[in-house]
């Protein structure tokens, strides 16, 4: 399975896999880095690149730093937070901060810092972290949201108005609000007021796994029962019904014509003109029907991330790539494409 991708700033595509090392491809060829090549560890969860071009990988085994020729590897002896590394982010000043299942780390040129509840964080395990437009940094944990303003935790939970602790995705909004996906519904922070949505309010389902912004800033939340998009205050949501391949929403895309992909959980890749739904399964060409992560790259190609394969669609034609094309392990969960147009998985 891959469980992260990113796409490098020579448009190299990366692939995070669990178990099988970490899988560049540039285009042509595959190449893969494991732990005889020093590697943390060959589960891979996440992955940055950086301000300087080096890329991040965050593993079951510490955090892996590849220049492009020499790797170096920070553990817990080194000061980096015990646990699996879940995210990554390089904030403003160039610091970098890894989530992991106990704690959160920072890296400030060679100087590491832990942060644990003890600290101020509201829960150790870290899955999302996103720097707002101001400099704070938010934090979405299994036990609360927390800002970080440099000096000063503050930790939000449901007596805030959060609908749940269990906190899976932070997005910033174009008009600077964040949004906050829990297993109980979504909740919109502008600053000082909290607004929360749930099945009582038009939010089709309570457990939002993903949020995204489109163009037009239309916000569309992934549920496990439908998605459902929020313009103004009121939701619409689409389902099987309306011609939704499946309930379960893994992942949303907005390709380069506007239109929205949603990727799902057994059946296949659903795409949404605004007026009309069409489906694609693997009786149309694609490679699997559960749809984990999706990209477009910079030539309009859409990659659609499965368990153990990847399909490519160029808007006429499918193409599969299988373990046997140079993967890394089973599992891919996520694609990124980086800025020369490779892409990961």
């Amino acid at each position: 399975m891959v469980w992260s991708m990113l796409e490098d700033k020579e448009g190299n595509i990366w692939f995070g896999t669990q178990g099988g090392g970490v899988s560049r491809f540039d285009g042509k060829q595959w190449h893969t880095f494991t732990k005889n090549d020093g590697l943390a560890d060959d589960y891979v969860r996440s992955m940055l690149e950086d301000s300087e071009g080096n890329l991040w990988f965050g593993t079951d085994g510490g955090v892996s730093r590849f220049d492009g020729n020499y790797w170096e590897t920070f553990s817990e002896k080194d000061g980096l937070e015990p646990g699996n590394v879940l995210s990554i982010l390089e904030d403003s000043k160039g610091r970098f901060w890894f989530g992991t299942d106990e704690g959160l780390s920072r890296l400030d040129n060679k100087s590491w810092t832990t942060y644990t509840v003890e600290a101020g964080l509201a829960g150790n395990k870290v899955r999302s972290i996103l720097e707002d437009s101001y400099g704070n940094l938010w934090l979405g944990t299994k036990e609360g949201v927390n800002k970080f303003d440099g000096k000063i935790w503050r930790t939000f939970t449901i007596e805030d108005g959060l609908p749940s602790n269990s906190v899976w995705d932070v997005l910033e909004d174009t008009n600077g609000d964040l949004w906050f996906a829990t297993s109980e519904g979504i909740s919109r922070f502008d600053g000082s007021t909290w607004m929360m949505f749930t099945t009582d309010n038009g939010l089709f389902d309570n457990l939002v796994h993903s949020i995204f912004e489109d163009v037009e800033g239309n916000l569309w939340f992934g549920t496990k029962g439908g998605v459902s998009v929020l313009r103004g205050l009121a939701f619409l949501t689409y389902t099987v019904k309306n011609g939704l391949a499946m309930s379960y929403v893994h992942s949303i895309l907005e390709d380069i014509k506007g239109n929205l992909w949603f990727g799902t959980s057994g059946g296949g890749v659903s795409r949404f003109d605004g007026s009309r739904w069409e489906t694609f399964t693997t009786e149309d060409g694609l490679a699997g029907n559960n749809v984990f992560s999706m990209i477009e790259d910079k030539k309009g190609n859409l990659w659609f991330v499965h368990r153990g394969i990847i399909s490519r669609f160029n808007g006429n034609q499918w193409k599969t790539f299988a373990l046997e094309n140079g993967w890394a392990g089973e599992r891919v969960t996520s694609i990124v494409e980086d800025p020369q147009g490779n892409l990961w998985f």
